[in-house]
């Protein structure tokens, strides 16, 4: 965390847009598919990669996305709150 909070706005907006970019790869499948399934809604913006946090209180610890794919609830979590840690300054 203190290394983010080092991080000038330029930075953090890099660093926000390669760990987003990261994450999309990483979890190719369609997400927004993954929510729908298990009946929560999607915050809108930021290319649907937010959720609403109801996305990860089933208590899964992994879940079959239709379409193809797995995804690890806890650790999508992980990676979720890695990425929020710069929206303090930019919401890009």
């Amino acid at each position: 965390m203190g290394k983010i909070i080092q991080m000038n706005d330029h930075e953090k907006e890099q660093a926000f847009k390669a760990k987003k970019a990261e994450m999309q790869k990483k979890y190719k499948a369609n997400i927004s598919n993954f929510c729908h399934y298990h009946n929560v809604e999607l915050s809108v913006g930021w290319d649907m990669l937010f959720f609403n946090a109801r996305c990860f209180t089933k208590g899964a610890k992994a879940s079959v996305i239709p379409g193809g794919g797995v995804i690890s609830v806890p650790e999508l979590v992980k990676d979720y709150n890695d990425l929020m840690q710069y929206q303090t300054v930019y919401k890009g």
